[in-house]
């Protein structure tokens, strides 16, 4: 059970994670890691490893960097370029970009556990986390994601369906409603 006094995080309540991030082994992976706003915490204190399509490099030691999408295809997707509105489900100013798999991304920066694992891919969330393979999810201690069922992206039972999932192994709580963020803690 995730305890209120356990949650810490900058001023935004989108920012929360359990405690023991500090001290848990592994990298922070960002997904969809534009302005670094979420992740930047972490530098100089964890490696960090984000993935998006229109962010550049922050060139900081211990920081990696994919300009891409991290999704369940390897090879390019059309993705719209929006802003922070960015989509795979968007049909104006489309581009491509390339894409790989979590696993990928895990294996070509060489992270073996993930500390935090920080999903905010605009609606590609659901298939990524109810896709996640079991060997992949004991190698991630916390898990925090923005569903976008708020914008129209999925629904509900979507996201009922996929936390479902991912109780399994976690002991799930939102985070911040605005904006229909979820903290996933492993048990165990």
């Amino acid at each position: 059970m995730i305890k209120e006094e356990d949650l810490i995080g900058l001023s935004e309540p989108w920012t929360r994670l359990h405690r023991r991030v500090t001290d848990a082994p592994g990298a922070v992976v960002d997904l969809g890691c534009a302005t670094w706003d979420w992740s930047q915490r972490f530098f100089g204190t964890k490696s960090v490893v984000g993935a998006d399509p229109f962010e550049t490099d922050p060139k900081v030691a211990g920081v990696d960097f994919f300009q891409g999408v991290v999704s369940v295809v390897r090879g390019h997707v059309q993705i719209s370029r929006e802003g922070t509105g960015s989509s795979t489900r968007g049909t104006t100013n489309v581009v491509e970009v390339p894409a790989i798999t979590l696993s990928d991304l895990l294996e070509h920066h060489r992270v073996a556990e993930i500390a935090a694992l920080k999903i905010n891919t605009e609606g590609s969330e659901y298939e990524l986390l109810i896709n996640l393979p079991e060997h992949l999810i004991y190698k991630i201690d916390q898990i925090a994601v923005s569903f976008h069922d708020f914008i129209g992206i999925g629904s509900a039972k979507t996201v009922e369906a996929v936390l479902g999932y991912l109780r399994n192994w976690y002991d799930v709580v939102m985070i911040d409603g605005r904006w229909s963020w979820y903290l996933c803690v492993r048990r165990g």
